[in-house]
C-alpha cells in the first residue's frame, strides 16, 4: 500500500564565498556547483530505496542556492531521479541577490495530479528574511 502522505525534506545546499556577482571566480563557480551535485548525490542516495523504489511521494524543497537551469537541478534532479519542478506562477527571484535559487520539487511525476505554486513577495515577506518564501498546494494520489 502507498503511503497517502508524503515524504518531506528542506534542504539548504551550499553557496561559496565569491561565487556570485561581478567579481565571482569561476574556479568557485564550479566548486560551488560541483559540492552541490554531490550534495544532491549524497540526498538521492539516502531516499533511493525506501522513497524513490517504492513510488512514494517525496516533496524536497528549500535553498538550492541554484538556478532552475543549473546541472543540479535540471539534470540530476529532473532528467535523471525523475523529480517535477514545481514552477511559480510568478517569475521572480527569491534572493535579491542570488535570483531563483529557492523551490520546491516532488516525486513521482506520475503521482502528482496538480498543483498550485507561488513567491510570496510582500513587504513583510522581505522584512522577514533575504529569501522569498515559496510556497505550493500539491495534489496527489
Amino acid at each position: 500500500m502507498k503511503a497517502p502522505y508524503p515524504f518531506i525534506l528542506n534542504l539548504h545546499l551550499t553557496t561559496l564565498v565569491g561565487e556570485r556577482g561581478p567579481k565571482a571566480w569561476q574556479d568557485t563557480i564550479d566548486a560551488a556547483r560541483l559540492t552541490r551535485s554531490q550534495q544532491i548525490t549524497r540526498v538521492i542516495s539516502l531516499i533511493e530505496s525506501h522513497v524513490l523504489e517504492k513510488g512514494e511521494p517525496v516533496i524536497l524543497m528549500g535553498d538550492f542556492n541554484a538556478s532552475p537551469e543549473e546541472y543540479t537541478l535540471k539534470e540530476m534532479l529532473i532528467a535523471e531521479t525523475g523529480f517535477v519542478r514545481l514552477t511559480p506562477r510568478q517569475d521572480v527571484s527569491t534572493h535579491e541577490n542570488a535570483g531563483i535559487v529557492d523551490h520546491i520539487f516532488f516525486s513521482p511525476k506520475s503521482r502528482l495530479k496538480g498543483y498550485t505554486c507561488e513567491v510570496i513577495d510582500s513587504d513583510l515577506a522581505r522584512q522577514v528574511s533575504d529569501h522569498l518564501p515559496v510556497v505550493a498546494d500539491i495534489e496527489f494520489e
